[in-house]
């Protein structure tokens, strides 16, 4: 009955996303700039949320959490224009198109265990998507926990914040 409740609210969400962009000009596909999938899973309830975050050039936020208990959140936002330059400026200086990660981060609670998944979207086909996680390989270059830390800042720092949809 979860994987339903979960699988209609992903699909709930999606069809909220796609009328909102249309209503209001969807944004191109080439606008798309990183793609930051979580999942979080708590050791001891054995609960599992996922988060998706796209990030637009342009600052567009769209949002989507699923909680362990199938509740989903889609929330629309913009990026402070600070922000964005500077996670702009951590991927071109941290080569993101070049980034293998499958590498360890320790910023998660002892109780839980975190994987992130970014995915870049470079000029044309151009595009890399890399693991960071908290029970993954050897700890993560600076480069890549640099690139890490500015989508995390970006994302927390976003204004004009919509919660655009809401399922049980």
């Amino acid at each position: 009955m979860k994987t339903k409740v979960v699988i209609g609210c992903i699909v709930a969400a999606s069809a909220l996303f796609a009328t909102e962009t249309q209503s209001a000009g969807a944004p191109a596909p080439s606008s798309l700039l990183i793609r930051y999938h979580v999942t979080s899973t708590e050791a001891l309830a054995g609960a599992t949320s996922t988060g998706d975050s796209l990030i637009f050039r342009d600052g567009l936020i769209i949002e989507n959490f699923i909680g362990g208990d199938g509740h989903c959140l889609v929330v629309r936002s913009t990026a402070l224009i600070g922000m964005l330059k500077e996670l702009q400026h951590a991927l071109s200086s941290n080569n993101v198109g070049f980034q293998s990660g499958n590498c360890a981060s320790q910023d998660a609670p002892g109780d839980y265990q975190v994987e992130r998944q970014v995915t870049w979207f470079g000029r044309g086909e151009r595009q890399n998507t890399y693991k960071i996680g908290t029970a993954l390989g050897a700890l993560c270059p600076s480069g890549t926990l640099e690139i890490d830390s500015a989508i995390q800042l970006l994302l927390t720092t976003a204004k004009d914040k919509h919660v655009a949809h809401t399922c049980p």
